[in-house]
């Protein structure tokens, strides 16, 4: 088959499988998960999600003004990359120094441009790659918004503001407004979510989003649960949409947070239903908004985690049990997401013939994701201890290789990793790629003078794999007669750690 003929098939091919999408009308699928890692991804990967949804807490990324720390959420979005996952990215969670409510959880700050300088900032380092901007969680609770009565007034200058701070940087980024939790309430502590949003409108909300983001949670009903006017259950979503046409708005909704949780705690006793029910209830909910819901373009369930103690309230919603093992709900998403063989075909087809994605290098932190590890704190230039751990002592990177990637290297000659040093003193800091020893196998020593060098590793291309690949520093300890004086392990810091490919 010639080239003209095999491109005319696969044209064919996409037009068919358009034809087929239409007809089934696709819904992508989001997970929101709680802190990501590696092994959340391939769940999400193998769920047969297309959105992660994630919090970019700017009270982990800016705990002290002007002092950055970006290392999670710079592997967080090369990693989704890697899997093909898109981040919707919800701001929020203000440091105790931008807040005049430095005790509450989640207080409105203090200063509106200290929040705006925030949103820029991730807006402008992560341009083009990350696919909505959540502004805020459930303002319309007290709980989110400081303790403090929801003041959909205030909430919408806040939408305002960074809406327009992040467009400033990155004119085709997708604003989301907050999900709103569903409540009846109109005290001190809650604001019925439709109260809510007619007054976000009424305070000029219309233009400072693109997306309407909601929590539809069914509090226990079926979700085919029938529409009242106090009805809490899926199809008050219905209620929320209606709204927007009132005032002439007819852009899409995402639903960034829905789910059933199997776990009675304080909070979610009444509302606890079976695995089996979750794994049934979730599944017809996502049939149903896709069948007779088009305003709905992006279905996110919450959450996908494990680990959590059963007395937390988030546990019960998760896909995944504490110990990690799948809820029946998991095999019910994937059977969902299933595809036509005919769009999966073309889709196989279209990532044949896209031209191979490879690079020269691979960042593993960024020159500004600075990590000190060691027993002591000093003053800059160091930043403080990784994960504010003493003593930290062991920090571990995460990159990601293609096929193409790696066989397009020449096999026989070595990587080289290259990173920046500060004050690296002892003899026995070691240097591993996935738990194996470069060359050399230790960080070379420095002398007290706080200046930043460069230091080169070669990788033997065997010790290298096709998907996640792992530096890991580990910090010697110090002679004896340092131990005395009360330093028991070398305190050093590494910046701008680099993987790069051998020369052809």
């Amino acid at each position: 088959m010639n080239r003209q003929r095999f491109l005319a098939l696969v044209a064919i091919l996409f037009i068919v499988a358009g034809i087929a999408d239409i007809h089934a009308r696709p819904l992508p699928l989001g997970l929101h998960t709680l802190r990501a890692d590696d092994a959340m991804l391939q769940h999400a990967k193998q769920v047969g999600a297309q959105y992660l949804i994630q919090v970019f807490a700017w009270n982990e990324i800016e705990p002290t003004r002007g002092e950055f720390h970006w290392e999670y959420t710079d592997w967080l979005v090369r990693a989704a990359e890697y899997y093909g996952l898109k981040i919707v990215a919800r701001l929020d969670r203000t440091p105790r120094w931008a807040t005049a409510y430095p005790s509450a959880y989640s207080a409105p700050p203090e200063r509106i441009d200290d929040f705006g300088d925030f949103v820029a900032r991730v807006a402008a380092r992560y341009r083009g790659r990350i696919a909505g901007y959540i502004i805020w969680n459930e303002p319309n609770l007290a709980r989110e918004w400081g303790d403090l009565p929801p003041d959909p007034v205030a909430y919408t200058r806040l939408l305002q503001h960074a809406s327009a701070r992040i467009r400033a940087v990155d004119p085709q980024a997708r604003i989301l407004s907050a999900g709103l939790a569903p409540t009846n309430e109109h005290t001190a502590r809650a604001m019925d979510e439709r109260d809510f949003l007619r007054a976000m409108y009424a305070a000029g909300a219309r233009g400072a989003f693109d997306l309407l983001a909601a929590h539809p949670y069914p509090f226990g009903l079926p979700p085919d649960a029938p529409r009242e006017p106090h009805a809490l259950n899926f199809r008050r979503l219905h209620d929320l949409y209606d709204i927007m046409q009132s005032h002439n708005d007819t852009r899409p909704i995402w639903i960034t947070e829905f789910g059933y949780t199997t776990e009675a705690t304080v909070e979610t006793s009444a509302v606890r239903v079976s695995e089996a029910e979750q794994a049934r209830w979730l599944a017809q909910a996502y049939a149903l908004a896709r069948a007779e819901m088009p305003f709905v373009e992006m279905f996110g369930v919450w959450n996908l985690a494990r680990g959590l103690p059963r007395e937390d309230e988030k546990a019960g919603y998760s896909l995944l049990r504490a110990d990690g093992s799948p809820k029946p709900v998991y095999a019910a998403l994937q059977t969902l997401r299933q595809e036509p063989v005919i769009v999966t075909l073309a889709k196989t087809l279209a990532s044949l013939l896209a031209a191979p994605t490879s690079s020269e290098s691979f960042t593993v932190l960024a020159r500004d994701a600075r990590v000190h590890l060691g027993d002591s704190e000093y003053p800059e230039p160091w930043v403080p201890l990784y994960q504010t751990r003493n003593p930290s002592t062991v920090w571990t990177g995460e990159f990601y290789l293609r096929a193409s990637d790696l066989y397009a290297a020449p096999r026989q000659h070595p990587w080289r990793l290259t990173m920046e040093l500060m004050q690296v003193n002892d003899y026995n800091t070691r240097v591993l790629v996935n738990d194996l020893p470069v060359k050399p196998p230790y960080l070379p020593t420095e002398d007290f003078s706080s200046m930043w060098t460069q230091a080169t590793f070669l990788i033997p291309a065997e010790h290298l794999r096709v998907g996640r690949n792992t530096v890991t520093l580990h910090a010697g300890k110090l002679f004896p007669v340092f131990q005395q004086l009360g330093y028991t392990w070398d305190d050093f810091q590494v910046r701008q750690v680099i993987v790069w490919k051998p020369l052809p």
